[in-house]
């Protein structure tokens, strides 16, 4: 850890290999870049590193115990805008990526942060242009002599794992990636999947696909492991309908306003109930309308970077 402070100009817009390819292949503060004159060196993803083993490749250690997206919760839907990973209080928290830490904080009750808990922000230099910077929620501790200002490197201890925050009732780490802001505000709309910028772990991401139909509903059953869940966005395409469907759970595009409901231009997203012990995650998303003499429905998936990873169509 250096006490040097840093220009942050920064953000990350990553690149997830996708091996094994198919087909073609929040309160807010102001956005202003803590600056002091001297500037970071544009870094690539190689230059990132998971939170809890501090490798760059994922380590047992980095088990994902709730992954990054829709989720089904005691019954209730919402959006889950990051990933948790259940580690026993103390155990120690890496800086992501070389930054400066922008907030330091531990909300009060009743404020609309309280479920953060004890948490700190850092901003990342740019990649590709594109500002960003990482959140650590839920800790029981910082690391001794650290400021807001002060500039980590990647790997660097930051803090300790916990369950703070209002309604926190197990221990672990919930990691958030953020783009086009590198202030320290928590912005919902600039939420992106943390598998952006962290490597998944090792053989084909490439999602299991089941397409079925009725006479009212399109169903896509999308199944992946939890440390590959890097679906960011998936087009249902009914063969001569002209009735295209698209959900991208990077921009937000195809979700309810809030991202909190399910249900928006008669698709509904169905997750299984979750389950911290499953090692994988099933989604389904359900395509209402009238579907009966409908012979076939191509759908693509996109991983969160925008590359190909399935496209295929289902004939009835």
């Amino acid at each position: 850890m250096s006490n040097k402070t840093h220009t942050v100009l920064s953000s990350c817009a990553a690149v997830v290999i996708a091996s094994g390819a198919v087909g073609c292949a929040v309160v807010d503060l102001s956005d202003q870049a803590y600056d002091d004159g001297s500037g970071f060196e544009e870094k690539s993803l190689t230059d990132t590193v998971w939170p809890i083993s501090g490798s760059a490749t994922p380590q047992s250690a980095d088990d994902i115990t709730d992954s990054w997206g829709p989720r089904l919760l005691s019954g209730n839907y919402d959006f889950h805008r990051g990933i948790d990973i259940a580690k026993p209080t103390g155990t120690n928290i890496y800086a992501a990526r070389d930054g400066q830490i922008v907030r330091m904080e531990y909300p009060a009750a009743g404020t609309s942060l309280q479920r953060f808990g004890r948490f700190m922000v850092i901003a990342h230099d740019d990649i590709g242009g594109v500002k960003n910077q990482t959140a650590y929620l839920h800790m029981s501790a910082y690391a001794d002599g650290l400021e807001e200002g002060d500039y980590v490197e990647a790997g660097d201890k930051i803090g300790e794992v916990g369950n703070t925050g209002v309604g926190i009732n197990t221990e672990h780490l919930h990691f958030e990636y953020y783009e086009n802001i590198n202030s320290g505000g928590i912005v919902k709309s600039k939420a992106r999947s943390p598998m952006k910028i962290l490597q998944p772990a090792s053989g084909s991401v490439v999602p299991t696909v089941t397409v079925t139909k009725t006479s009212t509903e399109i169903a896509v059953e999308i199944e992946q492991e939890d440390d590959k869940i890097v679906v960011g966005r998936i087009v249902i395409s009914p063969v001569g309908a002209s009735a295209d469907r698209t959900i991208d759970l990077q921009t937000g595009e195809g979700l309810a306003t809030d991202w909190d409901d399910p249900t928006e231009n008669d698709v509904t997203i169905d997750p299984d109930n979750f389950n911290t012990s499953s090692s994988s995650q099933v989604i389904t998303y359900r395509y209402a309308g009238s579907w009966s003499s409908l012979g076939a429905c191509d759908v693509e998936i996109y991983d969160v970077s925008g590359t190909l990873l399935y496209d295929q169509t289902t004939t009835f």
